[in-house]
């Protein structure tokens, strides 16, 4: 079994094997690196990996640090992801985080925003700005194709085809897929595209659909501070509850424009057993109706399964 100055090594094969070997995204492995890293740091010399001492001694660290349940779950979860590498590659001969136990998490019913508060959202930004369009073709996106966020950042010029009405997204896992995109979205980026874009990039190049005032692309952190803004704008939330505009909007992990679409009571994506009747139905022009030609394309037996390529 390795000594405690062997895990940097340990660490870095784990976080290799992940981005190369899984294809996780980036925001993933560096999640593992910092809960790895902040696990090696509590660790004692001559401490052997497969000891179960270490590991009770930095859980029990994390709850004197007063982090959150769902917190303590990623650290565990990361734990034990890099403990099962070790014993797949034959670093250690046992698990040990096999007697560890999660923290119990609340399971709430998720919230949604009404019909009134989405069009206000909508309707914030400044369409007489360059970046008000961008904001508008984004939000407008992201409302009909329920993407992730990270996903609409990376979204390219090539990657919409606007004729058919779809978009190739690159999701977790560099898993390919095809989106349908309604006609007011579509619509809100070709004006962006006419009348915003250029004169954003000002000469310069870029491959990404939505750019900063800078050239590049649009990042996530950034996206959430200018929904944050019209939020406030909108006067449907305040600084304090940022994570219920997330859920309402595009829910946690979810689709709500693609749990909307249904006439009964919506499944939440994270609680199989939690059931909400106030997602709001998408409006008729804004529903990911996919033109004739994707509907031709899907038909297809090629197209039939997930793309994984």
């Amino acid at each position: 079994m390795p000594p405690v100055p062997e895990i940097s090594a340990q660490i870095d094969r784990f976080l290799d094997f992940c981005r190369v070997e899984k294809g996780l995204a980036r925001a993933t492995v560096d999640s593992y690196r910092l809960d790895l890293e902040r696990f090696a740091a509590s660790l004692k010399p001559r401490e052997a990996l497969a000891e179960a001492a270490p590991l009770r001694r930095h859980v029990d660290s994390l709850y004197k640090a007063g982090m959150a349940s769902r917190s303590i779950a990623r650290h565990l979860a990361t734990l034990r992801n890099f403990y099962r590498f070790l014993l797949e590659t034959g670093a250690i001969s046992s698990d040990p985080t096999a007697l560890l136990t999660s923290p119990k998490q609340w399971k709430n019913l998720p919230k949604y925003l009404n019909q009134k508060q989405l069009e206000n959202l909508i309707a914030s930004p400044d369409l007489s700005r360059p970046q008000g369009l961008r904001d508008r073709a984004m939000l407008e996106f992201l409302y009909a194709t329920g993407l992730r966020v990270s996903e609409l950042c990376r979204v390219r010029v090539s990657d919409l085809e606007r004729n058919m009405g779809y978009v190739r997204v690159v999701g977790k896992g560099n898993k390919h897929r095809l989106v349908p995109v309604g006609k007011t979205a579509l619509q809100a980026v070709e004006n962006y595209l006419t009348s915003g874009r250029p004169q954003l990039l000002k000469g310069r190049a870029s491959p990404y659909l939505f750019v900063t005032n800078r050239g590049g692309a649009m990042i996530r952190q950034s996206f959430w501070k200018l929904l944050a803004t019209y939020g406030k704008k909108a006067g449907i939330f305040t600084s304090r509850d940022k994570t219920y505009l997330r859920d309402a909007l595009i829910g946690r992990r979810g689709r709500p424009a693609q749990l909307a679409n249904h006439a009964g009571p919506c499944r939440h994506i994270d609680h199989p057993n939690l059931y909400s009747c106030d997602a709001v139905p998408l409006a008729e022009d804004r529903r990911r109706a996919p033109s004739q030609g994707l509907m031709e394309m899907c038909s297809l037996p090629q197209r039939a399964k997930r793309v994984n390529r």
